[in-house]
């Protein structure tokens, strides 16, 4: 048995004083001189896989009674973070969909908006799209793909069942799931690029954490230096030739019927892979499935890291924010920087992004393991619990609000607009997703996915 308190300093000492279960009326004992109407979470585990919990409210009478929990915290936490990460994605796929790419990514040009307030609200909604969703919940969404991989290998050594023929024909899947995405839905996909890094994250999987992270800062680091690079083009007006190249499909997309579509888009697919390739986007995503692995093997995201979780979160936001928060106000103030500046803001920019993702991933696991606006993390572990689900459906949402075989909405929404109605579909999302859970296990996608990869497996190497 391993007892454990949420109270993270006490937890210690009852782990290493706990080895039978005689000692709980000891143990009881002992939290009823510390503790007052606290729970005390009992998990039973052979090995390293959790096999049943109770959580017992401790009250100190004669009628206390323990009730089962179906999932650990930890899984609730990934759950959530899974969540929280689609909704950061939706707005900003959504915002890249409303108006050219170049436009979005840009501040707006208000020179012929004459309302004082409105010349205010997109600013802000500018803003908050650059310093708080662009490229950070992209971030979250790779660490926990690269911590997926490591929990389900873990649980399949654990049962000593075969794991790599599983997991290739996971990604598979993915990888085809992605193709069609691509090709037919939303030109950013990116399921496509996970099943590739995911393949090469899954040659490492057996190296210790420590070796991991050391191999997450060389594609960070390379991302670094092609971020500066394309800003020193930018700066001498050299880096706008594939932007030119690229300016007749994006201008031809949002207008075009279902059928050019068809045509129009998988080129557009294949000349985002190939551009996301020369700047840090695809690095982050390598960076991010092996720090995610390394967390996974540290076991940083377990609840008694709670305290740490909650100080890592704080002192990411605080740093990310000030460094995001600069590069936005020297973006807004300055408009012909010098090359330091662009380089300058460029750091800022790349290096803030990568803190503020950490800080956004700590503060929502100490939210959850604390038990606080259980509500809210209930509902978004619903969406968590069906993302694939979601963000294929995110994906149609788009098409049908912006293309112009759909409402034809491309460019007629404001960036404030954007934020405010896409935020209302998510919360249809919320409600849609936990009815959906109340009469099944997984999103359809998720069941599709999950049996194609299991075909022909028996129902015991399953449940690894």
């Amino acid at each position: 048995f391993h007892f454990k308190t949420i109270h993270g300093a006490f937890e210690q000492r009852l782990q290493k004083s706990t080895r039978l279960y005689t000692d709980l009326p000891q143990i009881l004992r002992s939290l009823e001189q510390t503790f007052n109407n606290g729970r005390l979470a009992i998990n039973l585990r052979q090995g390293d896989e959790h096999t049943h919990s109770w959580r017992i409210p401790l009250s100190f009478d004669n009628n206390m009674a323990a009730t089962p929990t179906e999932t650990t915290e930890r899984l609730q936490g990934l759950d959530v973070l899974r969540g929280f990460a689609l909704y950061g994605v939706f707005l900003t796929n959504a915002m890249v969909s409303s108006r050219p790419l170049e436009e979005a990514i840009a501040p707006p040009d208000l020179q012929n908006v004459a309302d004082a307030s409105q010349r205010i609200s997109e600013t802000i909604a500018w803003a908050i799209f650059d310093g708080l969703l662009v490229t950070k919940f992209v971030a979250i969404f790779s660490l926990l793909f690269g911590m997926g991989l490591v929990l389900q290998n873990e649980r399949a050594e654990t049962k000593g069942q075969p794991f790599a023929p599983i997991y290739r024909r996971r990604l598979t899947i993915l990888a085809v799931i992605g193709l069609l995405h691509g090709c037919l839905l939303f030109e950013g996909d990116i399921l496509l690029v996970y099943s590739i890094v995911g393949a090469v994250l899954f040659c490492f999987r057996n190296l210790s954490p420590r070796a991991l992270f050391g191999m997450s800062l060389f594609p960070l680091t390379l991302g670094l230096f092609l971020a500066l690079a394309w800003a020193s083009l930018e700066h001498l007006d050299q880096a706008s030739e594939y932007a030119e190249s690229d300016a007749w499909f994006k201008s031809m997309l949002p207008s075009a019927t279902f059928l050019e579509m068809l045509t129009i888009r998988p080129m557009d697919f294949l000349g985002w892979l190939f551009f996301s390739s020369l700047m840090s986007f695809n690095c982050r995503v390598v960076a991010f499935f092996f720090m995610g692995a390394a967390i996974m093997k540290c076991g940083w995201i377990k609840p008694q890291f709670v305290n740490w979780q909650r100080n890592v979160g704080l002192a990411c936001l605080a740093i990310g924010l000030t460094m995001e928060g600069l590069s936005v106000y020297w973006t807004l103030s300055i408009e012909s920087p010098s090359l330091g500046l662009s380089l300058l803001r460029t750091m800022l920019d790349e290096l803030g992004s990568v803190i503020l993702s950490f800080g956004y991933m700590g503060i929502v696991l100490w939210i959850v393991h604390r038990n606080l606006l259980t509500r809210l993390t209930r509902c978004l572990a619903a969406v968590g619990r069906t993302a694939l689900t979601n963000y294929l459906l995110q994906s149609v949402i788009l098409n049908v609000v912006f293309m112009a075989f759909g409402l034809g909405l491309h460019h007629q929404l404001s960036r404030v607009q954007v934020l405010a109605w896409f935020s209302l579909i998510f919360v249809a999302q919320i409600i849609i997703s936990t009815l959906w859970l109340s009469y099944f296990k997984m999103g359809p996608i998720e069941k599709l996915w999950r049996s194609q990869t299991y075909r022909g497996v028996t129902k015991t190497e399953r449940s690894s």
